[in-house]
């Protein structure tokens, strides 16, 4: 079993590789390391991965020396080709449980950036894609033992099924504080479940909007809450308040 994570060395990565790290010694896997190099800089009958020397494998191997710790294993790697692409494949070789990358700040970056491919990479991926801003809540989490939130959202299909899956198996390896939330337009809401009223017609309870499937998945959960936000329509101008709401949610 391996947690694979891809790092391009900046700050952002080497705190992904620090939660790769965590969590693999949790969980009692592999670490794999993957740097990725655009194809254009290597000659084309280099192959899929560089030779035995160069920037990207020693400072792979500095990163990796610095995340030894209680005898994980790490194998590192440098490959070539687009970011997204080559981690996703690498996974399914690998049978990888898990992607960690980390996320983008605000600033522009060259599109060879690891981060900027964080998106497409868990869009593609068949497997669960960890992206990381700071590695100090997972600390709290696996060294200091400390509940971690974990929002998860919740509709009437498979994705959510695998997304509390998921969240079980984090309860495994440390405590989780589970959060459903739900997004909801009343109208579309109020026909599927054959209710009418006056004004938006969210005369429900929040509870209401969790499906029944759902709570037989979270059964056994000591801490659970669940939100449910109600928009009339969902515009791009709404996309800010909602992620405020999420974050909000995790503090």
């Amino acid at each position: 079993m391996t947690v694979l994570c891809g790092t391009d060395f900046s700050h952002l990565a080497t705190e992904a590789a620090r939660v790769a790290g965590l969590i693999a010694r949790a969980s009692g896997q592999d670490l794999h390391l993957v740097h990725v190099l655009p194809a254009e800089s290597l000659p084309p009958d280099t192959g899929s991965r560089t030779g035995q020397s160069g920037f990207p494998v020693d400072r792979l191997a500095w990163e990796a020396e610095t995340l030894q710790v209680a005898g994980l294993p790490i194998v590192t790697d440098v490959m070539r080709g687009r970011p997204d692409e080559a981690l996703v494949k690498r996974a399914g070789e690998l049978g990888a449980t898990l992607i960690v990358i980390g996320a983008v700040g605000h600033r522009a970056i060259d599109r060879w950036v690891l981060g900027s491919c964080a998106d497409a990479t868990a869009r593609e991926a068949s497997v669960p894609v960890l992206v990381v801003r700071a590695a100090e809540p997972f600390v709290e989490w696996l060294v200091k033992e400390q509940p971690l939130k974990v929002v998860v959202g919740v509709e009437a299909g498979p994705s959510s099924d695998r997304g509390l899956a998921w969240a079980g198996a984090l309860r495994r390896i440390g405590p989780i504080d589970l959060v459903l939330a739900r997004l909801v337009v009343p109208g579309e809401e109020n026909r599927r479940l054959g209710i009418s009223g006056p004004g938006m017609g969210i005369a429900l309870l929040p509870e209401w909007l969790i499906d029944h499937r759902v709570r037989r998945l979270c059964k056994g959960w000591t801490t659970l809450e669940v939100h449910v936000w109600a928009i009339h329509r969902i515009e791009l101008r709404s996309l800010p308040r909602i992620r405020a709401a999420i974050e909000a949610l995790t503090e």
